[in-house]
């Protein structure tokens, strides 16, 4: 995405001259609130200049991050509270068959 926004409005926008700039403006556009250096909205101005092609890719951008992105890091998390819960029942499991088979042990000696 920075890429992008770099050869597409590097030229005309100070906020996109090059890739750690529109990489950071896009982070503080996703997460802060999108505001140009001089401190005016950033996202309006680009809405005037650009119309419904940035709104689109505004749009289609920030729903990628928040649902895609935020979707694995919870799946991430889940699966590895799903793994460490299987590996205390297999704990656990190992345990019971060792108190069963000391029982078996002592009921036929």
């Amino acid at each position: 995405v920075g890429v992008v926004t770099t050869n597409l409005l590097g030229e005309r926008e100070p906020e996109f001259r090059n890739m750690i700039r529109s990489m950071f403006t896009l982070f503080r556009c996703w997460t802060e609130g999108c505001i140009a250096d001089d401190g005016t909205p950033l996202s309006e101005r680009l809405r005037e200049r650009y119309g419904p092609a940035w709104v689109i890719f505004h749009v289609l951008t920030t729903m990628f991050i928040t649902v895609g992105l935020f979707n694995l890091i919870t799946a991430i998390v889940i699966d590895n509270v799903v793994n460490s819960q299987l590996h205390l029942k297999e704990i656990d499991m190992v345990e019971r068959s060792a108190e069963i088979e000391l029982k078996f042990k002592h009921l036929f000696t």
